[in-house]
This record gives structure tokens, C-alpha cells and sequence, in this order.
């Protein structure tokens, strides 16, 4: 029995969200960076990689920066930036 394609196209996808949604506590693998070459790079360096873990520590929603744990360092990072990377959704359940 052949497997409709577009059923199969759609179990495969990933829905990510922004990492700013995430409650404290949580930990969530990246699915994807947005943004250019540099921000990319520097989050790479950090260790911020596709199909890493993250765990976040602290997330105050009214503003301010958020902290992030990746390999067991923490790190700050701004609001712009957590708009960047984007974690799999099903991670939250």
C-alpha cells in the first residue's frame, strides 16, 4: 500500500519557535539559527549549534536578557538574540 506523500512530508516537519518562549527550566534542542553569517558564527562559538540541547535558566518575560545553559556554561543572552534561535516545539510538551 503506497504511503500518500504529502502525509509523509508532513510527519517530517519541525515546528520551531522561538527560544524566548521557553518557560524556566526547560530544555529544548535547537532546530535552526536565523539570522547572517556573523550571528551565526558567534553563536556557533559559544557552542550554540542545530541539534544541541539548551536548558533555560532564566527567563524573565517583561524584558531583559535571558540565561541559557549549553555544555554546561551559562550564558546571557538578549532578547534579540533568543528571537534567533529557534527550538523544537516539541519540546514544551
Amino acid at each position: 500500500m503506497e504511503t500518500d506523500p504529502d502525509l509523509r512530508i508532513e510527519k517530517e516537519k519541525k515546528y520551531l519557535i522561538p527560544v524566548a518562549f521557553a518557560e524556566e527550566g526547560a530544555v529544548v534542542m535547537i532546530g535552526s539559527i536565523r539570522g547572517g553569517q556573523s550571528i551565526r558564527k558567534r553563536f556557533a562559538d559559544r557552542g550554540f549549534l542545530v541539534g544541541e540541547y539548551i536548558r533555560v535558566v532564566k527567563n524573565c518575560r517583561f524584558g531583559g536578557p535571558m540565561l541559557l545553559e549549553v555544555r554546561g556554561t551559562r550564558y546571557a543572552v538578549g532578547r534579540g538574540e533568543a528571537q534567533k534561535i529557534l527550538v523544537d516545539d516539541r519540546c514544551f510538551d
